[in-house]
């Protein structure tokens, strides 16, 4: 097919129809032999769609955008995929390039290709901030398409271990200590530990328990083990619980976050990890982060004691 040619002032034909390949109807405009267009500065002004429709969208076909005969990006359909590719350097090579891919339910891909070697650097620079916000709340790390790590919304936090001997009664909330502390602090003997703490004595041993955040964080689970050295079997609850804690280091308003309870099966021998119930009401869950709130574990031993015990506690949470 040769190149036709359109000049308005060359003369010629006199209506479109009058060109022996060119047919107008109903609004659509046929050239059947057209290959190029040449032309000045063109200004296409749609007061509706503009649709660009190439029969053939094949690898290296498809929709192109070429400065004077390079091609400096393309659209094309190949791979079961849908393709935008921008070479380098306002089109010096089709070796280098940009590429983003959309397959099937969305899956999309931004790639660089440096065909040479590795130099192809991928640089995110925006004026303002870079948000990652997955549906799933999980970002992969990938070496050449291998795992490497993962980010995600949720911290994990550990603390207790080997407890105080225990010499007291059974039914008493012995508030379970992040480092090893020789003493037991009990805080009520109901059904939840008391809802309020008064120091009366040294502050050393409720600060070997109070768990503080540098910021808002919302509690998502909590698990929790224990072992007993001994010779009897008994039962065990759990509670995490919060409290307001105010200049001094006195607590209250105290809530349960988590509550769990382990019933009697041989624990002396058996290591047992258990996992917790949270509080229906959400806003329990939430501790705040400006040193008005804390967080203190508390196992009961509910029929019998032993001795020796430990215990400890696994907290998944997020920054609220």
């Amino acid at each position: 097919m040769g190149t036709k040619l359109i000049k308005a002032s060359s003369g010629g034909a006199s209506a479109l129809n009058d060109l022996s390949d060119v047919t107008y109807s109903s609004g659509d405009l046929t050239i059947s032999s057209l290959d190029t267009i040449i032309s000045g500065s063109i200004l296409h002004n749609s007061s509706g769609n503009i649709t660009l429709d190439a029969d053939d969208m094949a690898l290296g076909e498809g929709i192109r955008f070429d400065d004077d005969g390079s091609t400096v990006a393309q659209f094309s359909v190949h791979h079961s995929g849908s393709h935008f590719y921008l070479y380098e350097n306002g089109g010096a090579s089709a070796d280098d390039f940009l590429q983003i891919k959309c397959e099937a339910s969305g899956v999309s891909t931004i790639s660089t290709t440096d065909a040479a070697g590795e130099d192809a650097k991928l640089i995110l620079k925006p004026d303002g901030d870079i948000e990652l916000d997955p549906g799933t709340g999980t970002i992969m790390a990938k070496n050449a398409g291998s795992d490497v790590g993962k980010l995600s919304p949720f911290q994990m936090l550990m603390w207790g271990g080997a407890m105080a001997r225990n010499t007291g009664s059974a039914g008493e909330h012995r508030m379970i200590p992040t480092i090893f502390d020789g003493t037991n602090l009990i805080n009520g003997t109901g059904t939840d530990p008391a809802t309020s703490y008064t120091l009366t004595s040294t502050a050393d041993h409720l600060n070997n328990r109070i768990v503080v955040f540098p910021d808002d964080i919302t509690v998502v689970e909590c698990k929790w083990s224990i072992g007993e050295g001994g010779a009897t079997n008994t039962s065990h609850t759990f509670h995490l619980m919060r409290y307001d804690i105010d200049a001094d280091g006195d607590l209250s308003s105290g809530v349960v976050v988590a509550s769990g309870v382990n019933i009697a099966s041989d624990d002396y021998t058996q290591l047992r990890i258990l996992s917790t119930s949270l509080s229906g009401t959400a806003s329990e869950l939430n501790v705040a982060g400006d040193a008005s709130q804390v967080l203190i574990a508390f196992v009961e031993s509910q029929t019998a004691t032993n001795t020796y015990d430990s215990c400890k506690v696994y907290l998944k949470y997020k920054w609220a």
